[in-house]
């Protein structure tokens, strides 16, 4: 988010911290974000990238989002590989209270770097998504873009 290129106004107050979304510590690290901005009980936007892997904290990162986000009007942007269906798992908890949308070609640069990364494949058409010659699977280092939205 650049305010410099006027995407953003520059009265739009922007911040980002770090936040343990466990259900044991959400409470002191959201507390402690509250504090220091107290103009702003909750989020127009909240941006996170890269949470989804432990699905034993999936139900309190739901918590936290819907405790976080500014009510009616608020969205979430996660970014996020899919990684062995565990996006795909936190998106369905997600349904009740969220409208999802998953984006994979959001950012052209993106895109067009991971198809530099994939290589052709003899037997396949579109190029491969693992390519064993560079490591490269879009499964665990393609991010996807999950938009929620309040329903």
């Amino acid at each position: 988010m650049n305010k410099q290129k006027g995407v953003i106004p520059s009265t739009a107050q922007i911040c980002a911290h770090q936040l343990n979304w466990s259900r044991c510590s959400f409470t002191d690290d959201f507390g402690r974000i509250r504090e220091q901005l107290p103009l702003c009980a909750t989020f127009d936007v909240v941006i996170a990238s890269d949470c989804l892997f432990f699905r034993e904290f999936h139900e309190d990162l739901v918590e936290a989002l819907s405790v976080m986000m500014t009510p009616v009007s608020g969205i979430a942007l996660l970014f996020q590989p899919a990684r062995d269906g565990t996006m795909r798992a936190f998106l369905e908890l997600c349904k009740d209270l969220f409208v999802v949308e998953v984006l994979e070609d959001y950012f052209e640069e993106l895109s067009c770097a991971r198809d530099m990364y994939r290589v052709e494949s003899t037997t396949r058409t579109p190029p491969a998504r693992v390519s064993p010659s560079n490591g490269y699977n879009d499964d665990i280092h393609f991010p996807l873009l999950c938009i929620l939205r309040w329903k």
